[in-house]
Parts: structure tokens; C-alpha cells; sequence
């Protein structure tokens, strides 16, 4: 079965986009994966070069899709019209087969075609969540509201994962007792030069996409330094 990863957050600027690269280009290494592009500002798809800013005012509607070895992405931004309605439910079901990891990235946990996804993807795909926050205490509160409630995506179940970026100091005793955390530092170089499709080398941001692919059951130590994929099968 296809295993689905929502990554959204309740504060805009957060990082969503550039955790979700970064995890795809992690878990590709292992499987195909598809990046699901449902930021309004179409962030991700900016980043490595699908389309520039003059893009999201051109009044296009149409879905790009773009794909190279184990990493392909569809994306959509936030101009749902009935035509991309109708165009989604065409293309994704196929494209759902097709991969075995979907990586959705959603500028809100309320995106509007999330409700359509989850239809789609019902009986085909399990789901995971990953919630994004800075460690603000205003937007943390909000965060663990929305992880906290029973009515926000239980099909995920005990598959969400809380992650805390741009992390300088302490964050809010309320986060630290949260099982299931990520910590990822503040890096300056991405807030002076914006995302990248690639991690820094830094060590706490690369042990930080390990430890969340773990989380996620991305990565499984088979007990000799190699990994595995969920299943069982060695991957060298």
C-alpha cells in the first residue's frame, strides 16, 4: 500500500515546503516518491525551478506535473478551479499507484482539496501527518490545539509527528512533553538567502530528516548499518 505524508502547519512561513523537499529527497533514495504541491504559493515547486514567481499571477489553472528517476511532482497551488478539480481527479489516482511514498505539502490543515485527496486516496493509502511550528509560544499553543484534537485527521492515528523549526533556544515546556518531536535548528543562511533543495551540511538539520524519517517508519535499522524498506526488504 502507498503511504501517504502530510506535512501543513497553522502558520504560514514555517518551513513547511522545505521540510517536505527535504524529507522526498531522503526517502527517494529508498523509493519513488511524489511531492503533492498544495502551497497557495506553490513555494516547493519555486524552489527547484519548476516555475518563478511571475507564475502564480499568469491566471494558469493547469496542473504541472514533473518527474525525473525516483522523484515526480504534482503541482497545483491554491487556484482550485472546477477545471483542476476535474484535471486532479484524473491524473492523481493513476500517479497514487504509480509511487510508493506521497508527500503532500499543504500551506494550511483546511486546504481545500485535501477533502478531495482523502477521497481519492480512501482504501488505497494509509496517511501520516507531520504538523510544522516555530517555537513562538502563540503558534505553539495553536499547534498542539490542532495536533491535540480528536477531529483533526484520525486516520492518521498515532502517525503525526510534531516538528519545531528554527529552534535558537528553549522551546515551550508544552512541546518538550510531546512523544513523537522533531527539533530543527535555525539556520541563517535559509533565512538570509530563502529555501534550498537541499539540506544544509549541518549536522543537526541532517540528523533532524533522519530522525523524522524514523518517526515515520521511512527508515528501519536491519541491524548490520544497512536500512530497509517497511516490509522487511534490504536495501544495501
Amino acid at each position: 500500500m502507498t503511504t501517504r505524508i502530510l506535512v501543513t502547519g497553522v502558520k504560514g512561513g514555517s518551513g513547511k515546503s522545505t521540510v517536505a523537499l527535504w524529507l522526498a529527497k531522503e526517502a527517494m533514495k529508498f523509493r519513488k516518491v511524489l511531492i503533492l504541491d498544495l502551497d497557495y504559493t506553490r513555494s516547493l515547486s519555486r524552489t527547484i525551478g519548476l516555475l518563478d514567481v511571475n507564475d502564480l499571477y499568469s491566471g494558469n489553472s493547469q496542473i504541472l506535473y514533473w518527474t525525473q528517476g525516483n522523484f515526480s511532482i504534482l503541482s497545483l497551488g491554491g487556484m482550485v478551479s472546477p477545471g483542476l478539480l476535474t484535471q486532479f481527479q484524473t491524473v492523481y489516482p493513476g500517479l497514487l499507484d504509480r509511487h510508493d511514498l506521497v508527500i503532500i505539502d499543504a500551506s494550511s490543515p483546511t486546504h481545500e482539496l485535501l477533502e478531495l485527496e482523502g477521497k481519492i486516496s480512501h482504501g488505497k493509502a494509509s496517511l501520516s501527518l507531520v504538523l510544522l511550528t516555530t517555537p513562538h509560544p502563540f503558534t505553539a499553543a495553536k499547534t498542539l490545539e490542532v495536533l491535540n484534537s480528536p477531529d483533526f485527521f484520525p486516520e492518521a492515528d498515532d502517525r503525526k509527528v510534531l516538528v519545531v523549526n528554527m529552534v535558537k533556544d528553549e522551546i515551550p515546556e508544552e512541546i518538550e512533553r510531546v512523544k513523537k518531536v522533531v527539533k530543527i535548528p535555525l539556520i541563517k543562511q535559509l533565512i538570509l538567502y530563502g529555501p534550498s533543495p537541499e539540506p544544509p551540511k549541518d549536522m543537526r538539520v541532517i540528523s533532524a530528516i533522519l530522525e523524522l524519517s524514523a518517526w515515520l517508519g521511512l527508515r528501519t535499522n536491519a541491524g548490520d548499518g544497512s536500512m530497509v524498506r517497511q516490509g522487511g526488504e534490504k536495501l544495501g
